[in-house]
């Protein structure tokens, strides 16, 4: 009987102490790989090569995350999360606009849907004065609105006008996507329809999935190869996400989507916990 416990009490101190060690902030590799594990491993390898040179934050953007990625980042500790997230959202991606000497003085196209609307009267004077491209970027506006707001966008297109921006070139006002995403540099779909009473979220996502199909398309077949889209109306991430598989000729790097109220919300969650 005494031979029987000794040895199961030595698995007992196996298991209890040499499995359960002190977490030191890396990955430690296991004697015994299961093969998810190797074929993760596997991925990782290839895609730290093929994305070499980007940020963390644009390799989680494309579900391309490299097997060193995370090496330090400690999830039992939430503040370590908290700092990790936080510093992957201050680098953000590296797309930023830098026009060339000889490019700066021809205007940029920058298409925004939902114009009429009151995100965008406070968006489009800033886009117009030089905050979102620069002060010596030249800019031709494009605003898209449904054809039951053409009236109120024409208000807005008035008073554009009235401000006398000396970067704003042109204006064009229109309910055509062909129209409105005919070689845009930059695209801000802003407008989406919002949530009324007793609407299930499912019915939400269905209603502005139909548009932001029909935009992406569009922007497939009329915008400039190059273009970068910001996609803006809510539910954010579903939209961009829809927007982006009906434009397959766009590379979905080159699609965002402003989803800082949930980044905040995950990170209020963290440090609850």
């Amino acid at each position: 009987m005494l031979r029987k416990i000794i040895p199961k009490n030595k698995q007992l101190f196996k298991r209890k102490y040499s499995t359960h060690l002190p977490f030191d902030g890396k990955y430690s590799q296991q004697k015994n790989e299961t093969e998810n594990a190797k074929k993760l491993k596997k991925i990782g390898k290839e895609n730290e090569q093929k994305f070499k040179g980007k940020t963390v934050l644009e390799k989680i953007l494309t579900n391309n995350l490299g097997e060193h990625d995370l090496d330090g980042v400690n999830f039992k500790d939430p503040e370590v999360v908290r700092r990790w997230i936080a510093d992957m959202a201050a680098k953000g991606p590296d797309f930023q606009y830098i026009p060339n000497e000889s490019d700066a003085a021809k205007p940029v196209v920058v298409t925004v849907t939902g114009a009429a609307g009151q995100i965008a009267y406070s968006l489009l004077p800033r886009i117009a004065a030089g905050d979102m491209l620069g002060p010596k970027q030249p800019i031709i506006l494009k605003l898209i609105e449904m054809p039951v707001a053409m009236k109120a966008l024409a208000g807005v297109v008035m008073e554009l006008r009235d401000c006398a921006f000396p970067l704003l070139k042109d204006i064009v006002a229109t309910s055509d996507l062909k129209e409105g995403f005919t070689d845009s540099d930059f695209c801000l779909l802003v407008g989406s329809k919002p949530r009324t009473k007793g609407m299930e979220r499912g019915d939400l996502l269905k209603e502005n999935a139909k548009s932001f199909a029909q935009q992406g398309r569009a922007i497939n077949h009329y915008a400039k190869p190059s273009v970068l889209t910001l996609v803006v109306g809510n539910p954010a991430n579903t939209n961009c996400l829809v927007a982006s598989k009906n434009s397959p000729n766009i590379d979905p790097s080159q699609y965002s989507a402003m989803t800082r109220l949930d980044h905040d919300r995950g990170l209020a969650q963290v440090a609850k916990k």
